[in-house]
């Protein structure tokens, strides 16, 4: 009878394989949509003048190709989907206006601001759950 011995080339095959299983298995979970296409576009700030009037809006700072953006920016067009005025909610890409970014003091990103006649009131910093951005919505637009 004989023995079977591994040899240097039945490891490699083993690690191929595996390595194809891996990024199979990978891309199947971590496909990436952004946000939905059929989600409520949020406008681009402009300028001061969108929002100095306003008793109270809401500016997230994102960046391309984010998961956390991109959720941040589903649950923002959910929240306006569900009855929220869309005049309040703006967008700014934080990685083409820096001059915003340093008025801000935004020192990472998803990060919402909530301003009352331009001035900051308050921050949401990282991702919030839809529920919990509706109560600060609530809250603020009082």
């Amino acid at each position: 009878m004989k023995s079977f011995k591994i040899k240097g080339v039945h490891f490699l095959i083993t690690i191929i394989i595996f390595t194809i299983i891996l990024n199979v298995i990978g891309n199947t979970c971590n496909t990436r949509s952004g946000p939905s296409n059929n989600a409520v576009k949020i406008k681009e700030y402009k300028s001061s003048d969108d929002v100095k009037n306003k008793t109270v809006c809401f500016i997230l700072f994102h960046t391309q190709n984010s998961l956390a953006c991109d959720s941040m920016q589903s649950s923002l067009s959910r929240l306006i989907s569900s009855g929220a005025n869309a005049d309040l909610f703006y967008r700014v890409n934080a990685e083409k206006d820096t001059f915003l970014c340093d008025k801000y003091n935004i020192s990472g990103v998803p990060c919402i601001i909530i301003l009352n006649h331009g001035i900051e009131k308050n921050r949401i910093m990282g991702v919030v759950p839809y529920r919990n951005l509706k109560k600060i919505y609530n809250r603020h637009k009082k």
